[in-house]
């Protein structure tokens, strides 16, 4: 699933939440209206295409609705959105990577193997790694969005500690030297 059908869903779910309750209305006993395609009191929220035109559209009410995540979804969008079809090679093969989480899902398999190299749709070189790590990107505005992707799988495998726990023992250790 891509960043923005990921926002999309999100999205429509809290809408449909929204509508209700700006309404009064169970969000249960709408949703299961809908589902004998019936009307709520004789009214019903928009669709999903509906919505995606209209309300998802609305930048004011999208970022009302989503809050401070709305920033981070869009800037991940806009990055798929530039690239949105890469491939990934390795020893093992090429493979076709439509998405910022495939992207880092591909590293994290193949470069415990060995080295990969990501190029454009056209051959242009994308990325290489050394092993499940960034050697060198051309975009780092995208480096930006898959690293928040990357990290966590990373450090999965090798396992090293969660950043904010390594930020408090660093804080915690400078606090017991002074």
């Amino acid at each position: 699933m891509t960043a923005y059908e990921e926002l999309l869903e999100k999205a429509y779910e809290l809408y449909k939440a929204d509508w209700c309750a700006s309404r009064g209305y169970d969000l249960a006993l709408v949703q299961e209206t809908e589902l004998k395609d019936e009307e709520y009191n004789g009214e019903m929220y928009a669709s999903l295409g509906e919505f995606e035109d209209c309300e998802f559209a609305d930048e004011e009410y999208m970022r009302a609705l989503i809050g401070e995540g709305y920033d981070n979804a869009m800037s991940k969008i806009a990055a798929e959105e530039k690239y949105p079809v890469l491939f990934g090679y390795s020893p093992m093969g090429k493979q076709q990577l439509d998405s910022i989480q495939q992207v880092a899902d591909f590293i994290c398999k193949h470069g415990q193997y060995g080295d990969v190299i990501v190029t454009q749709r056209d051959g242009a070189f994308f990325l290489n790694t050394i092993g499940i790590y960034i050697d060198r990107i051309a975009d780092m505005d995208y480096r930006e969005e898959l690293l928040k992707v990357l990290i966590p799988e990373q450090m999965k495998i090798d396992g090293t500690q969660e950043p904010d726990d390594a930020i408090e023992e660093n804080v915690d250790y400078r606090m017991e030297m002074n």
